[in-house]
């Protein structure tokens, strides 16, 4: 009866270490992601009213950024071998490096550095003003 107890305990022991380890976040933030919202509010529901107040369409201003959606406003690219690369529309691509270490993304452009949190396909950021940029990947 005892043996029966230790083995159970064994591989109950056994379970919870699996689950522990493949909680850990592992997985590679690696990846193309684009902007999702601000502070919450959906990037469409930024711009669309911007564009509204200046009489430009959707498509031109979709056009003039040489961009086929919102989403593609701002993007942030991860690459497996440590590089990042951030686009918007109005500034050439910056170039820089990243790391992760579990669920935190850390990206470095010109020294400066900015944190990011990885869960469920998603980089969030807040900035020192308290904005939050959510990205998805795609």
């Amino acid at each position: 009866m005892r043996r029966t107890k230790r083995i159970i305990a064994a591989l109950i022991a056994a379970v919870l270490i699996l689950a522990l380890f493949s909680s850990c976040g592992s997985e590679s933030a690696a990846g193309k992601y684009y902007i999702k919202s601000v502070s919450g509010v959906p990037i469409e529901d930024i711009i669309t009213p911007l564009l509204a107040q200046n009489n430009v369409t959707l498509e031109e201003f979709l056009q003039e950024c040489g961009i086929s959606s919102l989403d593609e406003y701002y993007t942030i690219e991860l690459s497996e071998d440590g590089t990042v690369t951030r686009r918007y529309p109005e500034m050439e691509p910056r170039p820089g490096t990243w790391k992760q270490s579990g669920r935190k993304v850390t990206t470095t452009f010109d020294g400066d550095e900015a944190e990011f949190t990885f869960k469920d396909g998603e980089l969030t950021r807040t900035d020192e003003y308290g904005t939050v940029f959510v990205f998805i990947r795609k």
